[in-house]
């Protein structure tokens, strides 16, 4: 743990963190379109 708090004040630690953050919005966004597609096409089935 200590070990680890230790890193995250390197230079690398916020660009780390940015890509990580962005990785995991471009996710989500991907899940959600995934999730709406599927709720669009029970939609139709239903009709």
């Amino acid at each position: 743990m200590i070990n680890g708090l230790n890193h995250s004040f390197s230079p690398n630690y916020n660009c780390i963190l940015l890509e990580n953050f962005k990785l995991l919005h471009i996710h989500k966004f991907l899940s959600i379109r995934k999730d709406f597609g599927i709720y669009i096409k029970t939609i139709i089935t239903n009709l």
